[in-house]
């Protein structure tokens, strides 16, 4: 690496400058040459030891966004996948229907492909009590984008519409996702409106 290279010949000319002057001032030399050495060695070696260190910690601080950007997109496509399943369960069991549609709205919504069996894994753990949908989402829902979380809700909604009218239950399972999204009820009204009205006309 470039930063590492600058900071070893750094560190080599700021000892070799700093050897000359302790020379100088024990009298071991008194070559002007060598004093004048001295101190431009030293001054460009801690010049560049300190523009090397700054390079090193930005390059760090850029690594970090990246990992938490990835760490972030992995949680939404999670948190993308329950709450679609989370829409889909009802007495205790899941819409088998569903389980091959939501993969098709997950890719829609996040790019990715998941497996129908990573549905029906996603739907064990919900009905077994281990995911609670309201809660999961509120715990993460500080790390999407307003668009992350409007596209969570279109992913429900793209659930909710495969059944073609909308059930009490699905409407209050939304309304956990919203609350979990910490998402105010008229701005999810004006989405499912919104979706209703651009699923009419292309129907």
């Amino acid at each position: 690496m470039v930063s590492t290279k600058i900071l070893g010949v750094g560190t080599a000319l700021t000892i070799t400058g700093f050897c000359l002057i302790v020379a100088e001032f024990l009298n071991i030399t008194n070559n002007p040459l060598l004093h004048t050495f001295g101190i431009g060695a030293l001054y460009v070696g801690i010049t560049m030891m300190v523009f090397s260190i700054l390079m090193l910690a930005g390059r760090e601080i850029v690594h970090t966004d990246e990992q938490d950007h990835r760490d972030d997109q992995s949680v939404f496509m999670l948190s993308v996948l329950r709450a679609m399943v989370a829409m889909s369960v009802t007495q205790n069991q899941i819409d088998a229907r569903k389980i091959t549609y939501i993969p098709n709205v997950y890719k829609h919504i996040t790019g990715k492909t998941i497996t129908a069996e990573m549905v029906n894994e996603t739907a064990s753990d919900i009905l077994s009590g281990q995911v609670q949908i309201k809660q999961e989402l509120s715990g993460v829902q500080n790390r999407f984008s307003k668009t992350s979380k409007e596209n969570i809700i279109r992913a429900c909604l793209h659930v909710m519409a495969k059944d073609g009218a909308l059930s009490e239950r699905q409407l209050l399972q939304l309304d956990e996702v919203r609350e979990g999204l910490n998402l105010n009820f008229g701005k999810v009204e004006k989405i499912k409106k919104d979706f209703f009205k651009v699923k009419q006309k292309a129907s």
